[in-house]
């Protein structure tokens, strides 16, 4: 089987965004303004552009408590 990418649920993030920069960091979360063109988006699965507000943010993809957890 090929390796495929898949975008992460929008709606897991969404409430985020409205979030103060204090906030955020309660969610081990940041705010931040893309600077160049190499900050990709797992959720969009593009680019963003340059100025561009982002939540940078760490997700858990295997929630278990095993030797197997990851994120």
């Amino acid at each position: 089987m090929p390796f495929q990418l898949e975008a992460l649920p929008a709606e897991t993030f969404a409430h985020l965004h409205m979030l103060t920069d204090a906030e955020l960091l309660q969610h081990r979360a940041v705010r931040r303004v893309a600077d160049g063109d190499k900050a990709p988006c797992r959720v969009s699965l593009r680019f963003a552009q340059r100025g561009e507000t982002l939540v940078l943010v760490n997700y858990q993809h295997l929630k278990t408590e095993s030797p197997y957890a990851a994120s």
